[in-house]
């Protein structure tokens, strides 16, 4: 009886994984391993690049599995009858490139286990220098501005020699089966050590006409450098004088050749947003006052790629409460203004107190504005004949914002609201019906219609008057009636407050004329020429009859 026994796969001959090669050149790496199963081979890379992720300190980056391209294939060569158990992976590339540079790592696994190593291509190519800001290229005056100086290539001017480690790197199989642990070869981490103060690479401040600035701190708070990522030094940056509106920053690498290879970026003080009411592009304006809300029009300047980010306004808000105790923290309250991928505000704000403000971005859209429109805000929920202050805040992506404040009174209610207009709808048979249209400036948070209590309706025949068109009444008027209707409304909405809400910031605010009140009134013939007039009664008394010809 044979018995095959299958041992976890082993790889020989580790320095076919390792190569120094220029770019252009042709390179090959073999990963040679001993094992039955057969195995399963696969080759994987890793650039180890870190260029503009802002990865904190070195890690082992995760790996990909190498892709066939022009110039570069994988090829497995079979094993023969004198040695069956010896496998081989050949990685070709005949056409080598600066983004080659990196590990290699070969895993060969069959049913015993996994076994795995790392190799390395160095690709010796020219320095390039990138300028890596962690925001923006904005400075904040009295915050310290950081940016980072990265230089790629291979080989550099190192500053101190990078420190060698050897990492044990453990993997666990899915199955029962045992994991097997291979040591992989010794890898480069960079050193903790800080380089000395005649650095490769600096950071430099020059003024527009470029001169060295001075009363400019620059600080080297983070450096890391080994043959892969290249060197990657961060530096702080803290302005100890106003610089103006601009500076440029400039980073530097000296080479082994003493040559200086550098990239320039200009660097703009961060400014607040165009003041409120007095540019072009911001206004807040108020539109009415009523009862029981103050109505505001705001429009924001459109964001869009070519904006400057000083400008664009990402966060907008009203804070308010009674003048007479504005400044204690306790009575005021906040109202957040929902801006949309341009910037422009919503007509359906909430009162809420959110440290998660809702931002403006600039997007990608093909449905952008083409012009900045004006949205009616109203703050709600106030008091009648109460002096308020409102202090809006409009801020940028630099959390800085300008502030218009205004001080206004709301109305009084002391008297019934007027009627602007009836509209008569189809009649059944023994009511008419028809809706009433308030002639409130300011309906917001209910208006004077939250002081409603009765719709007072009379009638009495109309009839036609020589060659006049329009009928008129005649003879004594009917009994007043409260509309019949006007009590079920009001208590269907009192109890639906939430759903009405919700209706309003899905439908938008309306303005007066716009919400009707129904009615229907009993009479004995709805086919009849009737002269109708309303009229309201809240708690200060009855408004003036308002007259209609029902045809």
């Amino acid at each position: 009886l044979d018995v095959e026994v299958i041992l976890v796969p082993k790889i020989i001959n580790k320095t076919l994984l390792f190569a120094e090669r220029n770019v252009d050149d042709a390179v090959k790496l073999t990963c040679v391993t001993i094992a039955n199963g057969p195995p399963e081979m696969l080759f994987e890379f890793s650039s180890t690049s870190r260029s503009s992720q802002g990865l904190p300190a070195y890690t082992i980056p995760e790996w990909t599995a190498i892709q066939p391209r022009y110039g570069l294939n994988l090829r497995r060569i079979q094993s023969d009858d004198s040695n069956p158990t010896l496998h081989k992976l050949v990685l070709d590339n005949s056409d080598l490139r600066r983004i080659d540079h990196g590990l290699y790592r070969c895993t060969v696994t069959n049913k015993a286990g996994r076994a795995q190593a790392v190799g390395q291509i160095l690709v010796r190519s020219e320095p390039e220098m990138e300028l890596i800001p962690s925001e923006s290229t904005y400075f904040v005056s009295h915050k310290p501005w950081i940016a980072s100086c990265h230089v790629t290539g291979y080989p550099l001017a190192w500053e101190i020699k990078p420190t060698w480690r050897k990492r044990s790197v453990e993997f666990e199989e899915e199955d029962d089966h045992r994991p097997s642990t291979e040591s992989t070869d010794e890898l480069a981490i960079p050193s903790e050590t800080p380089p000395t103060k005649n650095s490769s690479v600096q950071m430099k401040l020059f003024t527009m006409d470029g001169q060295p600035m001075n009363r400019v701190t620059i600080g080297l708070i983070n450096y890391e450098a080994n043959k892969f990522f290249g060197i990657n030094a961060t530096y702080e940056v803290h302005m100890n004088q106003r610089l103006g509106k601009e500076a440029l920053v400039r980073c530097e690498y000296t080479h082994t050749d003493k040559r200086i290879i550098y990239r320039e970026s200009l660097l703009r003080e961060a400014t607040k947003p165009p003041a409120p009411n007095v540019s072009n592009t911001l206004f807040i304006t108020v539109l009415c006052a009523g009862p029981r809300a103050v109505v505001f029009g705001v429009t924001n300047p459109l964001v869009h790629k070519d904006s400057l980010p000083t400008e664009r306004i990402v966060t907008q808000k009203v804070i308010f409460g009674p003048a007479k105790t504005f400044h204690n923290s306790a009575s005021m309250d906040s109202l957040v203004v929902y801006l949309d991928s341009d910037g422009q505000p919503s007509a359906s704000p909430a009162n809420r107190s959110d440290d998660n403000l809702p931002h403006a971005t600039v997007t990608s859209s093909h449905r952008r504005a083409t012009a900045p429109h004006t949205a009616i805000i109203p703050v709600k929920g106030l008091q009648a004949d109460t002096e308020y202050v409102f202090e809006w805040s409009s801020g940028n992506e630099f959390g800085l914002s300008v502030m218009v404040q205004f001080t206004l009174w709301t109305t009084r209610l002391e008297t019934s609201p007027a009627i602007k207009n009836v509209v008569f709808l189809k009649p059944t048979a023994n009511f008419l019906r028809f809706s009433t249209f308030l002639a409130d400036p300011c309906p917001y948070g209910g208006g004077v219609r939250a002081e409603l209590s009765d719709l007072l309706v009379r009638y009495r025949p109309a009839k036609a008057n020589g060659s006049a068109e329009t009928p008129i009444g005649q003879g004594d008027w009917s009994e007043m009636q409260v509309c019949r209707n006007m009590l079920d409304t009001d208590k269907s909405e009192s109890q639906n407050n939430g759903q009405a809400d919700l209706d309003e910031e899905q439908e938008g605010i309306q303005w007066a004329g716009d919400k009707p009140i129904p009615c229907e009134l009993s009479m004995p013939d709805a086919e009849a020429d009737y002269e109708v007039q309303i009229a309201t009664r809240n708690r200060f008394g009855k408004s003036d009859w308002f007259t209609a010809i029902y045809r």
